[in-house]
């Protein structure tokens, strides 16, 4: 009752997987073209990328406009490829939900974030991100997540359900919000700050 009829391509577009796209995900062959293409997709049509199972190896990507980054999976695991890889960096809100992130430098790099943005992380997993060695030393505020102070206000950032285990930071947000909310979370192997919240 109060079901609408549709198309079964119609019900096909309301979603797209990596996979759609080229991706692999056997954890050899890089896909990081074919993630990029689904990532356009997804942020051009304000529909969901959903990630089967697998691991994606997968250097940098960046997000092409302002949309609402929306990604969904079980237990798929995304492999950084390369060196000093910043995954993503949104201009958009971001809705993450099931994934595994490892070996990035930085995850995601909230510079650019817009005034209304609304953040969320779901049930994921990071481990040995945010660590670089620069002349034997260590470059300050490089996390999974960062951001440095020329941000726009962030509205709201909820972490939920999440594990994190790597080394430097874990989240290092320098900008201004208005609700940040980590619950849930454990923050493990953290050679300074596991979080860093707030305006300068």
């Amino acid at each position: 009752t109060g079901a609408v009829d549709t198309t079964v391509q119609a019900k096909l577009r309301e979603s797209v997987s990596v996979k759609d796209f080229g991706a692999v995900g056997d954890g050899v062959t890089d896909d990081t073209a074919a993630i990029q293409a689904a990532v356009n997709h997804g942020i051009t049509n304000s529909i969901e990328v959903h990630w089967p199972d697998g691991v994606y190896s997968c250097g940098a990507l960046t997000v092409p406009s302002s949309g609402k980054l929306i990604w969904r999976s079980d237990s798929a695991e995304i492999k950084e490829t390369g060196t000093d890889i910043t995954l993503i960096s949104p201009t958009g809100s971001v809705d993450i939900e099931g994934l595994k992130f490892t070996d990035y430098t930085v995850g995601f790099n909230f510079n650019s974030i817009s005034a209304n943005a609304q953040i969320r992380f779901h049930n994921i997993s990071v481990e040995n991100c945010g660590t670089i060695d620069v002349g034997g030393g260590r470059v300050d505020f490089n996390g999974f997540v960062t951001c440095g102070t020329s941000a726009n206000t962030i509205i709201s950032f909820r972490l939920t359900d999440s594990y994190f285990n790597g080394d430097d930071f874990g989240i290092a947000y320098r900008g201004p919000f208005k609700s940040f909310v980590v619950e849930g979370s454990d923050f493990n192997g953290f050679r300074r700050m596991a979080i860093m919240v707030g305006d300068n």
